[in-house]
């Protein structure tokens, strides 16, 4: 039997499982890494100049090295330009404004600077697809589909045969059904216990293979109407799907219905919630519902998904408010050591960037943020360290000696990842990889690849700069204004400053 199951399984599923292995260990250390930008920027010098050298060593790969400056240089256009193209927008109005009266609009880069992390992913590509179809003025319908009591509802013979279709070892697949294999429990009430009795359904609460084990569940059950993202996403029992009708939203949703459905899973009528995002401005009335079955699902203009609150109109005014909430939360937590007088003031920060922080910070690699939700986060993060500091504005300290006694930087900074970064040093590693094979070292006279590269970035960088200066955006927050309504300049800034 053993060696049936062995054979049954994909030859290339040794090579997946070493792949998926290494990008968790990958993704374990590129989040802790996360906190300590100076020292990733160190990180990536470092790994440019030991692939400058290994280039000179060997003194080939030049094609490689061509093919590299290219995507950089693709890399650099996408980080200075705007994700919509003015020459192509078909409004009128400027994506900046150009004077301080004017609304304020964002610049929003071609090449976000985030980078998203585990369940970052999904929240990025649901805000990414609200603001696409804002930008083209076309409704959205989203449907949040909630399972009810997933875990306790999974039938184990589905279990083992999941199990045996993803390849899975035989061996594994013993030690598995022996953790469910005589499982037996009894209930507490004030009476005293009750008898024993088996269970012979559901995963284990509180394992933590029950939720690898239910993902994988799900991913087989719905493999033949899963859409590619992000018309569906799936993030363990959370389930998200997007259409463009309410009727269209129906027919998927009775699919998804009867796939699971038939498999001893319960959709939930009270908790599954639907959304209308009406980003067309013309009015069109549907006399349709959103079902599930003959079950009306209750639609709302805020859905908390993930933790970051998602809202009908695209905005993110409630998921700033939030995240407020939960870093004031963390605060009244953590109020013992931050505001005591005998714990050192730099232990204090420590202690706020690591457990009150990232409270604040989460969800917030998604944001297209504003000048008024950088102050309300900048705002909030100094009460915080005024509070901890014993002091307050009456004593006429100015933010920036609060945060050097206390060593934290200001939270604006840390709101953002910078994803060309990350390309660009994973980049390098490719091509640094790639010096290894004599395959890639094609001879080539290096100099004409330079020149020609050369010629090209001025070419590029004259064509992007000329746009900028037609267009009126810089791609930069150093030395921009931020515009405050009918405020002053100068009464705005004396306002940050406190």
């Amino acid at each position: 039997m053993e060696g049936s199951g062995g054979g049954g399984a994909s030859p290339s599923a040794p090579v997946k499982q070493y792949l998926h292995d290494f990008s968790k260990l990958f993704q374990y250390y590129l989040d802790k890494s996360t906190p300590h930008s100076t020292y990733r920027w160190i990180g990536t010098f470092v790994i440019a100049s030991i692939y400058v050298l290994r280039v000179v060593y060997v003194q080939g790969f030049y094609i490689v090295s061509y093919g590299l400056g290219i995507y950089l240089l693709n890399l650099l256009i996408g980080f200075l330009s705007p994700l919509v193209d003015p020459e192509l927008d078909p409004s009128d109005s400027p994506l900046l404004p150009t004077k301080g009266s004017d609304e304020f609009k964002p610049f929003i880069r071609r090449l976000p600077e985030f980078k998203f992390w585990s369940t970052m992913e999904a929240i990025y590509l649901l805000r990414r697809v609200m603001e696409q179809y804002r930008m083209a003025q076309q409704d959205l319908h989203l449907i949040f589909i909630d399972l009810e009591k997933a875990y306790d509802r999974v039938p184990r013979e589905i279990l083992w045969k999941a199990l045996d279709k993803k390849g899975v070892r035989v061996a594994y697949i013993r030690a598995i059904q022996d953790m469910y294999d005589r499982v037996s429990t009894s209930v507490r009430t004030q009476g005293g216990e009750s008898d024993d009795f088996p269970i012979t359904i559901g995963l284990h609460q509180g394992s933590t293979l029950s939720l690898y084990l239910f993902t994988l569940i799900l991913d087989v059950l719905t493999e033949q109407i899963q859409e590619i993202a992000p018309r569906c996403m799936l993030f363990a029992d959370d389930i998200v799907l997007l259409g463009e009708s309410r009727e269209e939203l129906n027919e998927r949703l009775e699919t998804w219905r009867r796939a699971l459905e038939t498999h001893g899973f319960r959709l939930s009528r009270s908790k599954s919630e639907y959304m209308e995002c009406k980003f067309n401005k013309r009015m069109r009335v549907s006399n349709s519902e959103v079902k599930i079955g003959d079950h009306i699902i209750p639609q709302v203009t805020r859905f908390k998904y993930l933790g970051s609150v998602i809202q009908d109109d695209g905005e993110i005014e409630g998921d700033v408010n939030h995240r407020i909430q939960a870093g004031w939360m963390k605060w009244r937590k953590a109020s013992g050591v931050l505001c005591d007088a005998k714990v050192p003031i730099k232990l204090k920060g420590k202690f706020y960037r690591t457990a009150v922080r990232p409270a604040i910070l989460y969800g917030t690699e998604c944001w297209t943020v504003k000048s008024q939700h950088e102050n309300k986060v900048g705002v909030t993060e100094m009460r915080m360290l005024r509070w901890m500091c014993g002091k307050t504005r009456q004593d006429k300290i100015r933010n920036e000696a609060i945060r050097e006694r206390v060593g934290v930087a200001p939270i604006v900074e840390k709101m953002v990842e910078n994803r060309l970064r990350y390309s660009f040093t994973k980049a390098l590693c490719i091509a640094f990889v790639m010096t290894f094979f004599s395959l890639f070292d094609v001879p080539v006279f290096w100099p004409i690849l330079l020149c020609y590269w050369f010629v090209l970035f001025v070419l590029t960088m004259r064509r992007q700069v000329a746009h900028m200066i037609k267009y009126k955006y810089i791609p930069f927050n150093l030395g921009k204004q931020k515009y405050s309504g009918n405020k002053s300049s100068a009464r705005s800034s004396s306002s940050r400053a406190d």
